[in-house]
């Protein structure tokens, strides 16, 4: 609807910039749609239509998000305190391994402090209480590796009152738990990295 808003209007380059961490199955529809109209041509096509990338379609971008979130948290969790990051997770589809590799780059700068699960696929929080077990911590903190601190974050991670949330999870195996319920949209960091992001697809 806004593409076809666009072409009506008369604009002839139009960008499509997401929003999304990883470039996941909610990723695939909007590059869909946009691929299916790049296809028009004539009055109902767009003469330049551009995509943009997700924060993780890389190791570059992997890179660039483990320094902006170590930085995040280097003055709200201390050095005996593990961060645990809950990512939104794409079923059934390969983009998911994004967050290994983010996990990978947040181990080569963070010292394993950094521990990564996801609501909708693996590393399930089952995963991430068996990693801090084994790395031997017993504080941590939790927050949303999501652009927005929404349902997932409010309830899914942050509810005190629900038995399945992680927090609660958490406080049942033994660690102590604090949140930060922020998402990374809030973060001069992370806008400023979509910034360059957007500035790149309309180069």
């Amino acid at each position: 609807m806004a593409l076809a808003q666009l072409n009506d209007e008369g604009f002839a380059t139009v960008g499509v910039m997401p929003t999304h961490i990883i470039p996941g199955a909610e990723y695939d529809e909007i590059k869909n749609v946009v691929e299916a109209w790049g296809e028009l041509k004539g009055k109902y096509g767009i003469k330049d239509l551009r995509l943009g990338k997700t924060f993780l379609s890389s190791v570059e971008g992997c890179d660039e998000m483990a320094a902006i979130l170590v930085k995040r948290f280097e003055k709200l969790a201390g050095k005996d305190t593990a961060v645990v990051l809950m990512g939104h997770g794409t079923p059934h589809h390969i983009a998911n391994a994004m967050y290994s590799q983010l996990q990978v780059a947040l181990n080569k700068v963070a010292d394993g402090r950094f521990f990564i699960g996801t609501v909708e696929n693996t590393p399930l929080i089952e995963d991430v209480v068996a990693a801090l077990k084994k790395a031997g911590y017993k504080k941590t903190l939790v927050s949303p590796l999501m652009i927005v601190a929404g349902d997932h974050a409010n309830n899914d991670m942050a509810d005190k009152d629900d038995p399945e949330s992680w927090y609660s999870i958490l406080k049942k195996e033994g660690f102590a738990v604090e949140t930060y319920i922020k998402g990374l949209g809030e973060d001069k960091n992370v806008t400023a990295a979509f910034v360059e992001h957007l500035k790149e697809m309309m180069k």
